[in-house]
C-alpha cells in the first residue's frame, strides 16, 4: 500500500504545484497522464493518504492530502456551497499546458537554490522529460524536497495561476459531492483544520436544500440554478455515507437524523424486493432503458456496496439490528460475485471485513465545551481505528434527542463532572476512560 501511495504521490499523477490528483492513460506508463482533474479521484485519494497519515505517522502522507483539500477548496468549491465536477485537460489548444514547464521559466522564475532543488527533485531538463521540450515536475525516485522547494512552489503557483486555465466542469454531483465530503470531514478529523470541515458542512447543507425537490427527492446534478434529474442509487448511499462521517466529526444529530432519513429512501426506492440487492435507478421512475444491479467498485464505490456499507455503520450508531440484519442478507446475496470477481468489489469486501469483525463502539459523555473532552475527540479523530463508531452525548437539548436513536447510551446519560470515554466491543464496555493521558495509553496499544 505506501509503496502505490508513494509512486502516486511522486509521479506526475500528482500535481506538485497546486496539490490534487490528475487523470492516467491506461497503457501503464507512469509518465503519461491524462490531464484532467476529477472530483470523486481526489476524494477516494483524501481518505487513502490521510488512513496512511493515521497509520505510520508519515508527514508526506498528511501534506498530499492537505494540498490535494487546499486544490479542492481554491479551485473546485462553489460560491454557495458544493463541489465542481473536474477540470478539463486542455488549454490554449494543448494537452496538459497548463501543468508544464520549460527550463527557460525554471531559470527566469527562480533563485539559485531554489532551481538546484527543483531541478534535483524532478529530474528537469532543457530537453525536457515530455513533449515540446517541456517538463511535468514527476518527482525522481528516492529524492526528497527541502525547504528551497516550498519558497518555489509558492513561485510556481503565483506564476501558474496567471495562465489560461483548464476549462472547469462545473456540473455539481450529488454522488461525487458525498464523496468529497466525507474527505472533508476526514480532512478535519485527521489534520484539525476548520475550513475543510466548514466546506464539507457548506456542501452538504447545499445539497440538502437546493437537490430536493417538493416531493422530498433526492436529485442527481445541478448547474448554477438549474436543479434536475431524479438521484440514482450512487446518489442516495455516497451522500448518506457523508452525512454519517459528518456526524462522526461535529456529533451534531441533524447529520444523523438526515443520514437515518436517506437510508430508509434508499430502501423504500430501490431495494429489489423480488430478487435481492438494490437497483440503480429508483422504482418511481419509467426508465427507457433496463435496472441494472451494479456492484463493480471501480473509479468510485458502487451504490451497493456503499449501500452495505451504510446499513452497518447506522445500524451500530441507532442500534437497530434489523440494519444489521439486511447487511448480512445482501452479502449473502452477493456472495457469488465477490467469490468470482474479489478484486472488482474492493468496497463490497471492506463492507464484509466491517460487518462480521468484531464492532468498535466510542461513547463520548461530558460537556463539549470541556478542554478535556475536545482533546478526547481530537486523540481519537487522529487514531487509525478502522470501523470504529463515533457517539458523544453532553446532556444539553442539542443531544438529548440522540436518545431516541440508540441504546449504546443506556446509563450513561448522566453529564459526569470529568468527561468520560467508554471503548466497547459488541456494545459491551470497557471501564471508563476518565483522562487525556489514559485514552491515549489506550488508542497506541
Amino acid at each position: 500500500v505506501e509503496k502505490t501511495l508513494a509512486m502516486m504521490a511522486r509521479g506526475g499523477l500528482y500535481d506538485h504545484v497546486g496539490g490534487g490528483f490528475h487523470r492516467y492513460s491506461t497503457d501503464g506508463e507512469w509518465r503519461v497522464p491524462h490531464f484532467e482533474k476529477m472530483l470523486y479521484d481526489n476524494a477516494l485519494l483524501v481518505r487513502s493518504y490521510l488512513d496512511a497519515y493515521r497509520a505510520t505517522g508519515k508527514a508526506a502522507y498528511a501534506a498530499t492530502a492537505r494540498e490535494t483539500l487546499d486544490y479542492i477548496l481554491r479551485d473546485m468549491t462553489a460560491p454557495g456551497g458544493g463541489f465542481y465536477s473536474a477540470e478539463d485537460a486542455d488549454s490554449e489548444g494543448e494537452e496538459g499546458q497548463f501543468y508544464l514547464w520549460t527550463m527557460g521559466e525554471i531559470d527566469a522564475l527562480l533563485a539559485p537554490k531554489e532551481r538546484e532543488a527543483v531541478t534535483a527533485l524532478f529530474d528537469l531538463s532543457k530537453e525536457g522529460n515530455y513533449e515540446r521540450e517541456t517538463n511535468i515536475l514527476y518527482c525522481r525516485e528516492g529524492a526528497e524536497a527541502t525547504s528551497a522547494w516550498d519558497s518555489a512552489r509558492a513561485k510556481l503557483l503565483a506564476v501558474r495561476s496567471k495562465r489560461p486555465r483548464p476549462l472547469r466542469d462545473e456540473k455539481i454531483m450529488t454522488a461525487w459531492n458525498g464523496l468529497m465530503i466525507s474527505a472533508m470531514a476526514d480532512g478535519y478529523q485527521a489534520l484539525g483544520d476548520k475550513r475543510y470541515l466548514r466546506a464539507a458542512e457548506s456542501a452538504a447543507d447545499f445539497l440538502l436544500k437546493r437537490h430536493i425537490d417538493g416531493q422530498g427527492r433526492l436529485l442527481r446534478r445541478s448547474v448554477g440554478d438549474d436543479v434536475r434529474f431524479p438521484a440514482y442509487l450512487d446518489d442516495y448511499t455516497h451522500l448518506t455515507a457523508a452525512l454519517i462521517d459528518l456526524y462522526e466529526t461535529t456529533f451534531d444529530p441533524r447529520w444523523l437524523r438526515e443520514a437515518a432519513h436517506l437510508n430508509a429512501e434508499t430502501i423504500r426506492l430501490f431495494e429489489d424486493r423480488a430478487q435481492g440487492g438494490f437497483l440503480s435507478i429508483g422504482n418511481d421512475i419509467a426508465s427507457p432503458v433496463a435496472n441494472s444491479r451494479e456492484t463493480h467498485d471501480g473509479v468510485e464505490p458502487s451504490g451497493n456496496s456503499m449501500a452495505i456499507v451504510n446499513l452497518i455503520r447506522l445500524g451500530r450508531l441507532t442500534s437497530d439490528d434489523a440494519l444489521a440484519k439486511k447487511a448480512s442478507e445482501l452479502l449473502r446475496f452477493f456472495s457469488g460475485v465477490l467469490t468470482r470477481f474479489p478484486g472488482g468489489h474492493a468496497m463490497m469486501l471492506s463492507a464484509a471485513e466491517l460487518q462480521f469483525a468484531p464492532s468498535r463502539e466510542i461513547v463520548l459523555v461530558g460537556d463539549r465545551n470541556d478542554p478535556a473532552l475536545r482533546e478526547m475527540i481530537a486523540l481519537i479523530h487522529r487514531a487509525y481505528l478502522p470501523g470504529r463508531t463515533l457517539l458523544l452525548y453532553d446532556g444539553t437539548d442539542r443531544t438529548k434527542d440522540i436518545l431516541s436513536l440508540t441504546n449504546l447510551l443506556e446509563g450513561r446519560t448522566k453529564v459526569p463532572p470529568r468527561p468520560v470515554v467508554y471503548i466497547c466491543e459488541n456494545r459491551t464496555c470497557d471501564m471508563p476512560i476518565e483522562s487525556v493521558e489514559e485514552l491515549r495509553r489506550k488508542l497506541s496499544r
